[in-house]
Formats: C-alpha cells, sequence, structure tokens
C-alpha cells in the first residue's frame, strides 16, 4: 500500500515539473503585463492558464509567435480559449 502512494506521489511530481516547464517556457513569449495577467489567471483559472501556454507553445512552434506577446494580444487568445457560446433568440 505504501509503495502504491509513493508511486502517486511521484507521478504527481513528474506532472507538476512537466507543468511548471511548460509555463516557463511560455512565459518567454509574454511581456510584463501578460506575465501579470497570466499569473492571476493561473490563481484564478489554472486549467485555462495550462491551456494558454499550449496555445503559445504551439503557434511558436508552428512559427506564428515570433516575438512577445502584448498585454492585449494575450487577452484576445483568452477570449478564443472561452468556452461560453452567446444564443441569441429572435421574436
Amino acid at each position: 500500500m505504501e509503495q502504491e502512494q509513493f508511486n502517486q506521489l511521484q507521478e504527481q511530481l513528474k506532472i507538476k515539473k512537466q507543468i511548471e516547464l511548460i509555463e516557463q517556457n511560455a512565459k518567454q513569449f509574454l511581456s510584463k503585463d501578460a506575465v501579470n495577467r497570466f499569473g492571476n489567471l493561473k490563481l484564478a483559472y489554472p486549467e485555462k492558464a495550462l491551456k494558454a501556454c499550449g496555445l503559445i507553445l504551439e503557434a511558436v512552434n508552428k512559427g506564428h509567435i515570433k516575438n512577445q506577446l502584448s498585454d492585449q494580444e494575450f487577452l484576445g487568445l483568452l477570449r478564443l480559449l472561452d468556452d461560453k457560446k452567446e444564443f441569441r433568440i429572435r421574436r
């Protein structure tokens, strides 16, 4: 039983280190203001912050991002992540 708990703990630490590495790599492409926004987002919505990091790194790998993203550009990226869909009812 202890071995299973130890293995689970090791796996959790491994995942946490991978997440930290992803965040560090993504932050390199964010301006200072965007990094502040990212920090706030991470506190409130950790999953959304991780998705944003994934999108940033994917765009970097595809060559779409070459310079740092400004706060407004990062905000636009976050708006793309919103899964909320608006429904309009016409009468």
